[in-house]
């Protein structure tokens, strides 16, 4: 049972040195599509065309996306240490609602969002949570078409905080 362990914990850190060294070949031309989109943009706003500049736009928020996704990936090669410490659960689902908005205005989604727990604090590492919440609500936005629309519904009693996440996609 013993060597059995060991060998899992093996395969673990080798899965985790994969991924860190994938990781990082990824990130560098990550890197170098967004400073040349970035300096296009810049370019663009001096007498650009705004479909260009749309498109360059989204081609910025998803290399966004990748190098988080990468994060991710590196996170594997070291363990991961939760950081707790008391949050008012409702700000920070407010914050990723806001964060988000101006990529679901570009989408065409429509994000209603209703807040029924703004006293409730709770102990969680804010930015594990934040992550979580982020992902459930691009996915809903990924899924949904132009004209969707993705309802954010928070609320607590005595023992629970819950958050309901509806979008009106196909799934």
């Amino acid at each position: 049972v013993m060597e059995g362990k060991l060998r899992h914990a093996e395969r673990l850190s080798a899965l985790g040195n994969l991924a860190a060294g994938v990781a990082h070949d990824v990130r560098n031309p990550l890197n170098s599509i967004k400073l040349l989109s970035s300096h296009a943009q810049d370019m663009l706003q001096t007498g650009g065309t705004e479909p260009a500049a749309k498109s360059l736009q989204i081609i910025c928020n998803e290399v966004d996306r990748l190098e988080a996704i990468v994060s991710g990936f590196l996170s594997l090669a070291k363990e991961s240490q939760l950081h707790a410490e008391p949050t008012r659960a409702d700000d920070l689902l407010r914050e990723c609602v806001q964060l988000l908005q101006n990529d679901a205005d570009q989408r065409g989604v429509t994000i209603q969002a209703a807040y029924g727990a703004p006293d409730i604090l709770l102990m969680l590492d804010p930015r594990q949570w934040g992550r979580a919440i982020m992902n459930v609500l691009m996915n809903a936005m990924e899924a949904l078409p132009e004209g969707g629309l993705v309802q954010v519904h928070s609320r607590a009693d005595f023992v629970t905080y819950e958050i309901e996440l509806i979008d009106n996609g196909p799934g």
